[in-house]
């Protein structure tokens, strides 16, 4: 009896030893010293990136081993996992890190000569599980640049999230047949964020690093949403496309708690915009577009809301600005079917177009008056900004012929019209600005 009840209370402490271990088993393992470790969960594909043109659902890539590291200072890499894993059937993997607390972390998957890598933005965690974006040539071509920006001592102005959100999948193919290299996309990145920060603190708007710092955070922040979007999406076209609405409309919506008003983010995109093709004109035509690409549509986004919130203050009624919302999209819509920088161009003077007849028939009392501030700036302002870009030698002389012209219109405007409000004359001012300001 007794040898009986020795072997039943033996399987129950079995039984609860393996239930404990099989708990202990999850997606964050329990290092020698009791610790969590942190887990980094993706998958590795056969696709060119998260663009336009991706009309087949990806498979995924089986037996790939599976490491994690981080980018050094000479934008080497320096790896961080215990071990490597191998891919399973559809291409998933689940790998260990010690890059507990770090952000920017590169997942690195290699088969035969076959090698893909993908960054983590957010800070890896051992609380809960890391996901990492699908890796794909896109990926590898990200990580690429940004270790350039890192090895060039640039990391601390141009984020990872400037990289990810300008290298698509047509430049990552440009750079992999050399027809535009890693350095040259990097230094058109550099100019932009250069620029961009550049004009925000420019003395026509004001603002302070803080401030700045705001925007970068809303980024940052939309960058790592993005990463986890793309983790969850399901490798094809439409829910790339989605993932991507939704990082954009976060951006303009983070931005619209920030101090910096929305307004001057489309402006300073304008600028910075310009700044990173005017100065990296050396860039193959097809690689520019894509770059000039991206940032039109990006700037829309910011006008749509902009010129929304001018209407408001100046005072407009409700079908005029079902107007707006509707020329918005259809700036969009251009923009996104667009083949060439003069079709963005074109997009923008249609624009223009539409929009400047719905200002003067939402505001009808001053319509003649409106009539003479568009014909200043048809003939004198806006010719004066589109000379003084053309002759800018540097971000600098950039951003003042771009100020300069803002600062016209305003003037001008201000100068015509002759109403008690002044917070309306200052709205009307910034829908011109926003209208006219495109190069």
């Amino acid at each position: 009896m007794k040898k009986q009840m020795k072997l039943v209370l033996y399987i129950v402490f079995t039984s609860l030893l393996l239930i404990s271990c099989s708990d202990d088993s999850d997606s964050n393992p329990v290092d020698d010293n009791g610790g969590k470790k942190a887990v980094v969960k993706g998958r590795v594909t056969d696709n060119d990136g998260y663009g336009n043109g991706l009309n087949k659902l990806s498979a995924g890539i089986e037996g790939a081993s599976v490491t994690t590291a981080e980018i050094q200072s000479n934008g080497t890499l320096s790896t961080t996992s215990e071990a490597n894993v191998q891919t399973n059937t559809n291409g998933e993997f689940a790998v260990n890190t010690s890059s507990t607390g770090k952000s920017n972390v590169v997942v690195v998957a290699t088969k035969g000569t076959s090698e893909w890598k993908a960054l983590i933005s957010s800070s890896i965690t051992a609380a809960s599980d890391n996901y990492c974006p699908p890796l794909n040539n896109e990926t590898i071509a990200e990580v690429d640049v940004y270790s350039e920006v890192v090895a060039d001592n640039k990391a601390q102005i141009v984020g990872y999230h400037d990289v990810a959100f300008h290298v698509s999948s047509q430049i990552a193919a440009k750079i992999r047949s050399n027809i535009v290299t890693k350095t040259e996309v990097k230094n058109a990145i550099v100019s932009k964020v250069e620029a961009r920060a550049a004009a925000f603190m420019n003395t026509h708007y004001g603002y302070s690093n803080a401030q700045y710092e705001e925007a970068k955070k809303v980024d940052e922040d939309s960058q790592k949403e993005f990463e986890r979007d793309l983790y969850f999406s399901n490798d094809n076209e439409a829910s790339y496309r989605a993932v991507w609405e939704k990082y954009f409309n976060a951006r303009v919506s983070g931005y619209s708690n920030t101090s910096i008003a929305m307004t001057h983010y489309a402006q300073s995109e304008e600028i910075s915009g310009k700044a990173m093709l005017k100065f990296n004109s050396n860039i193959e035509s097809e690689s520019m577009f894509e770059l000039a690409k991206r940032n039109a549509y990006l700037k829309a986004k910011l006008i749509a809301r902009a010129m929304i919130e001018e209407h408001d203050k100046a005072g407009g009624d409700q079908q005029h600005r079902q107007n707006v919302e509707e020329e918005n999209n259809n700036l969009l819509l251009a923009i996104r079917n667009s083949s060439s920088i003069s079709g963005i161009n074109q997009a923008y003077v249609n624009y223009r177009s539409a929009i400047k007849a719905n200002v003067k028939s939402s505001f009808n009392t001053i319509a003649t008056s409106l009539t003479i501030i568009e014909a200043a700036i048809e003939t004198t302002i806006k010719t004066s900004l589109d000379a003084s870009v053309a002759a800018a030698a540097n971000i600098q002389s950039l951003i003042s012929a771009y100020t300069t012209f803002y600062a016209g219109v305003h003037t001008t405007v201000n100068g015509e019209l002759n109403l008690p409000n002044s917070a309306q004359v200052e709205a009307i001012a910034n829908m011109y600005a926003l209208m006219y300001m495109h190069n």
